[in-house]
């Protein structure tokens, strides 16, 4: 479902010819979306015990993550170097969208180490 609606964002922004902080932070909430949503689902696989799929779909969320990350340091860095970066509440949205995502990460490792104890 995730991907789909970043590809509608894709279309969209082809149809508008949207700007790049837009059309970046509209991908951008996407990928930190999928990210948080895989790493939901490795915290499910832990709890059914299996820790070693459960590992591959939180590093599949860090690389999700990262991603979106990058953007956020592409428009840090254009900042940083006396460029205008409007703030907008979209903008303001896709960094909610990121810290979200990497609290649920950094809390499904927490998970995972916990459910591998039990299993041991």
């Amino acid at each position: 479902m995730h991907k789909e609606i970043k590809n509608l964002y894709k279309e969209r922004r082809k149809q508008n010819g949207t700007d790049f902080n837009r059309a970046g932070c509209d991908e951008a909430c996407g990928e930190q979306w999928n990210a948080r949503s895989i790493a939901m689902e490795a915290i499910s696989l832990a709890k059914e015990g299996k820790i070693s799929e459960a590992k591959e779909r939180l590093q599949s969320a860090r690389d999700e993550v990262q991603k979106a990350h990058h953007f956020q340091t592409e428009l840090v860095t254009k900042e940083a170097n006396g460029d205008t970066v409007p703030m907008s509440l979209i903008m303001c949205h896709g960094q909610d969208h990121l810290m979200t995502a990497m609290v649920v990460i950094d809390l499904a490792e927490e998970f995972i180490a916990v459910y591998e104890k039990i299993a041991e």
